[in-house]
């Protein structure tokens, strides 16, 4: 009846002062209620009516009452730290009204109650009582929201998971708040840029570590390790922050994709391996480069090692999308990696990634369909994969309404411009050249010798289309060499040719057009008997047809047959 008492006519009375009093009195209330027995219903009843009031209060109008309320809540967490734990989607909610509040004193007393309810859920969840899964929805929510406060106090509970909690549980859902922390990056506000930074280079070690008994499962299940942490999912996050409009984004994201790939790759084929983590990118804090250790052999590949692997052909179209950016950001953010640039990191990850595609091409080939969908997904592509993003300009200005197409009320940092510029070239040129280089590599080394005729068939159309849009003359000379290596039958190969009959002498009035020749003119049109002829067929074939169609390109042909020639 007295708790009663205090939420009816107090808490929710029409004087300031007893609603202060009201939420001070709760709070003694609940000191009372400390060492109750928790099984009893009564005393469960009890202490959700505190919990309720004097959240109510907090809610209050006035600032005084706020603040009092506030103090209230910090003393029920601290003297009845199970209903914090109960409650916590709650006092979360609460907690980030408070830490937004207009009122300085409040957001004081806001900032200690973040402090003890962190010490409480962390506590909660190390001990097993709780579980970090419970707090995913809620972090997942609030990191993309765009109030300066709610994603600076997301950011420092993430940024405590992290550091606090034992297993490293948040890892598991760490591709749900990527996107939203990267986006922080460029972030106008110098606070949430360097917080959304520090969390980030806390976590990156955690994700490089080859071997450890916190972050893998302790049965050694490949299926238990990639529900610790799923490397498909993240990187398939990174590929799309790597279309971001901010250059210092994108770097960043490609930073941690060639960090993770070349950690796992190089460490699960330590032989003669290249590309090695300690090249002088990382400092100590960031890199972690005593906790990364490597496996002795083919052997012992651990499953983060498999799970990157097979995450291999979502890593691809983000290095097709970054090794052409050339862009060399400036201002303060240089810090980060000042003598690098995206192009240059993407170049590691692409040859580390080739490096492991050498040495071990057979455990990729169940991977080959997504290598060549997203190879051809550039190669078809009349701009490649980069064409889809138009180039990134600054804005100057701040203001929150900008559109995605720069229009509308300015706004700073980077938007995507629809004019082109003249960087798209050389883009288009590093991707093409790299996506080239990729279908000789897997052909060479991935591709069994029964199905390397198949696999050229998916190119050659895609190779020599390229000329409807003229591209440069490095790019047509690549071209014409990769078609050379891949139309030359395998070892092995059977290679089926029609027999061409004797030759007829017209001049003594024999009939050319005999059933002999006319079998042989009609086998050579027969497609289905075209395809058991030398690959060469097919990609003559296929210029045919396309110099049919664009007759645009007749001026060129001599050319072609002059680099087909040589």
């Amino acid at each position: 009846s007295i708790l009663l008492l205090l939420s009816d006519d107090y808490v929710r009375s029409t004087n300031e002062d007893a609603r202060k009093g009201g939420a001070v009195a709760l709070a003694a209330c609940a000191i009372g209620l400390k060492k109750a027995n928790e099984g009893r219903r009564d005393v469960v009843e009890c202490r959700d009516l505190i919990l309720a009031s004097v959240v109510h209060a907090c809610q209050d109008h006035s600032q005084r009452v706020r603040y009092y309320a506030t103090e209230s809540l910090f003393n029920v967490t601290k003297v009845i730290p199970s209903l914090a734990v109960q409650h916590f989607i709650i006092l979360f909610e609460i907690l980030r009204s408070l830490y937004a509040d207009v009122d300085l004193d409040v957001r004081s007393g806001a900032e200690l109650l973040d402090k003890k309810l962190k010490e409480v859920i962390v506590g909660a969840i190390n001990s097993g009582s709780f579980s970090a899964d419970a707090c995913v929805p809620v972090f997942a929510r609030f990191v993309y929201m765009r109030n300066k406060a709610t994603k600076q106090l997301t950011l420092t509970w993430l940024k405590e998971f992290s550091e606090k909690l034992i297993g490293a549980p948040i890892l598991q859902f760490l591709h749900l708040f990527l996107g939203g922390i990267f986006g922080m990056v460029a972030d106008p506000n110098a606070a949430i840029r360097q917080l959304a930074l520090e969390f980030l280079q806390s976590v990156l070690p955690k994700l490089l570590v080859a071997n450890n008994e916190d972050f893998e499962d302790p049965t050694g299940d490949p299926d238990a390790q990639q529900r610790v942490c799923d490397f498909d999912k993240i990187l398939q996050s990174l590929v799309l922050i790597s279309e971001h409009p901010d250059p210092f984004v994108r770097k960043v994201a490609m930073y941690w994709m060639s960090r993770i790939v070349q950690a796992h790759m190089s460490s699960a084929f330590p032989t003669g391996s290249t590309g090695a983590i300690g090249d002088g990118l990382l400092d100590a804090s960031m890199m972690g480069a005593d906790s990364i250790t490597a496996k002795s052999g083919n052997n012992n590949i651990s499953a983060a090692s498999i799970s990157v692997r097979n995450a291999l052909p979502h890593v691809l179209p983000g290095i097709l999308l970054s090794i052409g950016d050339t862009h060399q950001s400036r201002g303060a953010k240089d810090a980060f990696l000042p003598d690098q640039t995206t192009h240059s990191l993407a170049e590691q990850a692409n040859t580390c990634l080739q490096d492991a595609v050498r040495r071990d091409g057979k455990a990729f080939i169940p991977h080959l369909g997504g290598f060549i969908v997203a190879l051809r997904e550039e190669l078809d592509s009349p701009g490649g994969l980069i064409a889809r993003n138009p180039p990134s300009l600054e804005r100057r200005p701040y203001r929150m309404d900008v559109k995605a197409d720069g229009s509308g009320i300015e706004s700073t940092g980077w938007f995507r411009a629809s004019d082109g510029v003249e960087e798209r070239d050389n883009a288009l040129i590093l991707s093409r050249l790299c996506a080239l280089q990729w279908v000789v590599v897997l052909y060479e080394h991935v591709v069994p010798n029964s199905l390397k005729a198949e696999y050229a068939s998916e190119f050659n159309d895609a190779i020599i289309y390229q000329l409807v849009d003229q591209p440069p003359g490095i790019i047509i000379v690549k071209s014409f060499e990769v078609l050379a290596k891949i139309s030359n039958p395998a070892e092995g190969e059977k290679a089926y040719l029609l027999a061409a009959p004797d030759k007829v002498d017209i001049s003594s009035g024999q009939n050319p057009m005999s059933d002999e020749n006319a079998n042989f003119a009609l086998g050579i049109l027969d497609p289905t008997r075209r395809k058991l002829m030398s690959r060469d067929r097919s990609v003559f074939a296929s210029l045919i047809d396309l110099h049919s169609k664009n007759q645009k390109l007749l001026l060129d042909i001599s050319k072609v047959i002059e680099l087909m020639c040589t």
